[in-house]
């Protein structure tokens, strides 16, 4: 456990504080021979030594029951960005007993937005909302979408406000597509579309109550590309069999359908609602959608 590069030196590296390209050291070490001893020890970069303080470490002199090799602790400072080494003064010359390797750990964070976020409990009083929702009136338009949509958008006060709330960041693009703050409903027999939107963001908030909780939706990627997203020149492989095909897709994550529960999340993301139920607006799979972009 304690062995070193020297068979009679023993020691070893507590501590090694990474602030690249600042390293702090710390640790002991001793020559164990002729009882044990304390030689001279030093830390080296290149041709560079580095100052060291030696420090007493009665806990290693307690561990090896030796009383000789209290002061064979060190500690120390180092700018570099490549190995150094711990050098200890044996037979009249300098032998290696540790060599500290440098990791550069500012790995660089990226700025992607959420996958996804959930939020229970979205409106204060969902009721409401669902009752005014069952007032509107429905159309089915074939060509873009399956079950029925109201044409006008219900962005109603203070939802883009609370939106910028749970995605940390200003939404641009607020009243720019047709199809944010519609209400839609699908039932028992529509199909699963998988597809992702051109928008940034989508968002789906779920307002039939006790709704089956696998009826929810799902992110997937390709079989093929094995990826979430795809590119342009990527789309005709990854639709290959059109967008109803299940067997071109994994599921990743799945929402459950929640009352009141809103999803935000990636609209580039495969996705789709899933395991339609119910046979009208009044028990189908009824949800508000959202569509926005982020500054």
């Amino acid at each position: 456990m304690h062995e070193t590069q020297h068979s009679d030196v023993k020691g070893y590296i507590d501590v090694t504080e990474n602030k690249h390209p600042i390293y702090h050291v710390k640790g002991w070490c001793f020559y164990d021979k002729n009882g044990g001893s304390v030689l001279p020890f030093r830390l080296t970069n290149g041709d560079v030594i580095v100052p060291i303080t030696a420090t007493a470490r009665p806990d290693v002199a307690n561990h090896y029951h030796n009383e000789n090799i209290v002061q064979c602790g060190w500690e120390g400072t180092i700018e570099t960005t490549t190995n150094y080494e711990m050098q200890m003064l044996i037979d009249d010359g300098w032998t290696t007993i540790f060599i500290g390797k440098v990791v550069d750990t500012r790995f660089s964070i990226s700025k992607s937005i959420p996958s996804y976020i959930v939020v229970d409990h979205f409106y204060e009083h969902p009721d409401k909302v669902r009752e005014f929702a069952l007032q509107c009136s429905f159309y089915y338009h074939p060509n873009n979408h399956k079950g029925c949509r109201t044409d006008p958008c219900y962005r109603f006060p203070g939802l883009k406000e609370r939106f910028e709330q749970i995605v940390g960041r200003e939404i641009k693009n607020w009243t720019t597509y047709g199809t944010n703050g519609c209400f839609q409903y699908c039932v028992q027999g529509d199909e699963t579309v998988y597809h992702a939107d051109g928008q940034q963001y989508a968002g789906v908030l779920y307002l039939t109550p006790d709704a089956p909780p696998n009826a929810g939706t799902s992110l997937y990627r390709s079989r093929i590309t094995k990826k979430m997203k795809y590119s342009g020149d990527e789309y005709h492989l990854v639709f290959r069999n059109g967008h109803l095909d299940e067997t071109d897709f994994e599921v990743v994550d799945t929402i459950g359908n929640v009352y009141n529960r809103l999803i935000l999340f990636d609209a580039k993301c495969i996705h789709a609602g899933i395991n339609y139920f119910g046979t009208c607006k009044e028990d189908g799979r009824l949800f508000q959608l959202f569509f926005f972009d982020l500054a």
